[in-house]
């Protein structure tokens, strides 16, 4: 399926896992791949949760999240505001 350390990069967060290894490891787990993409946060959740923590001035956790989330597409100037 993949190598240790790809598993550690994921438990860590270092590196997101692709499409196809988020489904090998649904199957691994025995879990339908759709109920694990419905728990995956979504573009909005996550811009809510960057723009809750601006508003409490916890700069280096909008950072976090950013740097986590930088594979997001292109966001539009509206859906930062």
């Amino acid at each position: 399926m993949c190598t240790q350390a790809t598993i550690s990069n994921l438990e860590s967060n270092r590196t997101l896992p692709n499409a196809q290894t988020l489904k090998l490891i649904a199957d691994r787990l025995m879990i339908d791949f759709n109920d694990l993409m419905d728990s995956l946060p979504n573009k909005n959740e996550i811009l809510q949760l960057a723009k809750a923590s601006l508003r409490m001035k916890d700069y280096e956790k909008v950072r976090k999240i950013l740097i986590k989330n930088s594979n997001l597409k292109k966001l539009s100037n509206n859906e930062v505001k």
